[in-house]
């Protein structure tokens, strides 16, 4: 096994390990996705009812308040969207993908509906 720099905060790791152990990324030599991490902010408004994340069309989790998803998305373009009953805005984020740096977003609940704030 030859030595890589880890993808999200370059300390020296084995290739092809399944976690870096320093910052625990999924797939830390992977160098053909980047990792998207998504937090929903704890609010009041809406607070029992779970947001829908939605990447390219399709669903790909349900988040209540406070909680975080992460996962993987090859280079390219991509939508994030926030599906929830009774907003009405349609928060969408469009991603250009061309390093493998680790983003953080955070979704905030508003008077309208959810929005996204980048870190």
């Amino acid at each position: 096994m030859s030595a890589m720099e880890c993808k999200n905060c370059q300390a020296i790791v084995a290739d092809g390990i399944e976690r870096c152990p320093y910052c625990d990324t999924r797939n830390p030599t992977n160098y053909a996705s980047a990792m998207i991490v998504i937090h929903r902010k704890p609010a009041y408004a809406g607070r029992m009812q779970k947001a829908t994340i939605v990447v390219n069309g399709t669903s790909v989790s349900k988040l209540s308040n406070d909680e975080a998803m992460a996962f993987d998305l090859p280079f390219g373009q991509h939508v994030l969207e926030v599906k929830f009953a009774g907003q009405f805005t349609k928060p969408r984020l469009e991603l250009n993908l061309t390093a493998p740096k680790t983003q953080i977003y955070d979704i905030v609940m508003g008077f309208w509906g959810f929005s996204f704030k980048a870190r």
